[in-house]
């Protein structure tokens, strides 16, 4: 059933993605910007500490890609602060091999070895914010 669900899924970014201009990318981005943006000022009015994460792809963790530019663009401008799990790899030293173990497939999806990964990332920061 998840192996049908992952293939409808693939077929439906890929329509996507060929359909969709340059443009239309940065809106969408420009889009989720905004409105992470208004949640963590909706959090902060009320106290809440609001922690947001950047996943990167295979390819970035295998380091042929860089941080995506759009995104950190609109990051800047709307003053939105997130932690690229990018930049917490790499202390790891992680191998082609690791990045391989870490990645069900091609793209963004994460074996249960990865969800540990980004847990302990993650963890530590939430860790950090319930000391505080």
């Amino acid at each position: 059933m998840f192996h049908q669900f992952h293939l409808l899924n693939l077929r439906r970014y890929r329509q996507v993605q060929t359909i969709s201009t340059e443009l239309d990318q940065q809106r969408v981005i420009e889009t989720a910007v905004i409105k992470l943006k208004a949640m963590d000022e909706f959090l902060a009015e009320r106290g809440y500490t609001h922690l947001i994460y950047i996943s990167p792809n295979k390819q970035q963790a295998l380091g042929n890609l860089q941080k995506d530019p759009i995104v950190l663009q609109y990051l800047t401008q709307y003053d939105l602060q997130a932690t690229y799990i990018l930049d917490r790899l790499q202390p790891l030293e992680l191998t082609p091999d690791d990045v391989e173990r870490i990645y069900y497939d091609a793209g963004v999806h994460l074996t249960q070895e990865g969800h540990q990964v980004w847990a302990g990332i993650i963890g530590r920061d939430l860790a950090a914010v319930v000391q505080d």
